[in-house]
């Protein structure tokens, strides 16, 4: 039986906003390993840049790939959780410093996620990474950003 005690859904919303700074923390010191622990075995990644990433595997591929050629430090916050049981949705922020490409850059953006716990454990089913601006440090920002 589901509890559904205030108490438990307020543990379910802590243990995402975790998972999500986890998730940050892990990017943050390049542990390749450590983020993919934090996704479901069948979990997916999208992004803008990228063809659809799933299962473990592939996105231990692609986050060793990501994370030796650039560097990611993500600041997470306004996180909107909505849960369902052992699934739940999410939509958290993110303001964003990276080095791509040798070029210091500032973005900012939103992941839209879907969770599952796993052996009592939120996992990432899905990390859908939106970013709508990135701008060179130094650089005035000269159009507005795009609003999705």
């Amino acid at each position: 039986m589901e509890d559904t005690t205030p108490t438990a859904m307020l543990a379910d919303r802590e243990a995402i906003r975790d998972l999500t700074n986890w998730y940050a923390h892990h990017v943050w010191r390049k542990d390749v390993a450590a983020v993919v622990e934090l996704f479901a075995v069948d979990g997916e990644l999208y992004t803008q840049k990228l063809p659809p990433v799933r299962g473990r595997q592939a996105l231990l591929i692609t986050y060793e790939r990501i994370l030796e050629e650039d560097e990611f430090y993500p600041f997470v916050h306004n996180h909107i959780i909505e849960v369902d049981g052992d699934v739940a949705s999410g939509t958290c922020y993110i303001d964003l410093r990276a080095v791509m490409a040798g070029k210091r850059l500032t973005a900012w953006g939103f992941y839209e996620d879907r969770y599952v716990r796993v052996n009592g454990t939120w996992k990432f089913a899905t990390r859908n990474v939106n970013m709508t601006t990135f701008v060179p440090l130094g650089q005035e920002l000269t159009e507005n950003p795009q609003r999705t």
